[in-house]
């Protein structure tokens, strides 16, 4: 009797050993989106500087991933940045996502470095005409390098709430900042490659 009962015990706990080994993982595996890839002249047309007066152009030395890049010429002024409209193929993916990844070349020397990237968000409403801001998030390059830095954005709640039925428009911001917020404008060239979500 002892016996029979030691034997339904350990398949009792086998079968809920089974059952726990069978659970999927609440949290999901992030999968990667690319954006943007630079790999021809239109998709760095689709760009604009937001009225930074930065000078945008297509690049097939500097590249990250692929055969071309966007090289970006400051324009002077405290925030150097570029703009497109989010795809609407991306938006799906852009609701499951955690963050927005930018790889940005800096060049040995460069004064000032760019230490701060920033994201913002506007929704353009049905027709693409109408304009308000979502929302904004920061990365900050704590010890920037000369050559290639990954720059991985977090993308906050309000972000993530695209409506289906409406455009959006991506601002991505560069620039040094100190301590006491104090912007420096920037003054060297450099290099923004393969951006994605994940």
């Amino acid at each position: 009797m002892k016996r029979m009962i030691c034997v339904a015990l350990l398949l009792s706990l086998v079968a809920v050993g089974m059952v726990g080994c069978g659970k999927k993982s609440e949290t999901p595996t992030p999968v990667r989106t690319d954006l943007w890839g630079f790999e021809t002249e239109a998709e760095v047309a689709a760009f604009d500087n937001d009225n930074t007066d930065a000078v945008l152009a297509y690049d097939q030395v500097t590249v990250f991933k692929g055969i071309g890049s966007i090289k970006i010429t400051p324009g002077g002024k405290p925030e150097t940045k570029i703009a497109a409209k989010l795809p609407v193929s991306a938006y799906d993916p852009w609701k499951k996502s955690k963050v927005f990844v930018v790889n940005l070349y800096m060049e040995e020397g460069m004064d000032p470095a760019i230490n701060t990237v920033f994201l913002g968000m506007a929704d353009l409403g049905p027709e693409g005409e109408d304009w308000g801001w979502v929302d904004g998030s920061f990365y900050k390059i704590s010890s920037p390098v000369a050559g290639w830095n990954k720059c991985p954005i977090g993308l906050k709640p309000m972000m993530k709430n695209v409506d289906s039925t409406h455009q959006y428009k991506l601002y991505i911001g560069f620039y040094n900042e100190d301590e006491q917020l104090v912007k420096t404008p920037l003054l060297d060239i450099f290099y923004v490659d393969d951006i994605y979500i994940e």
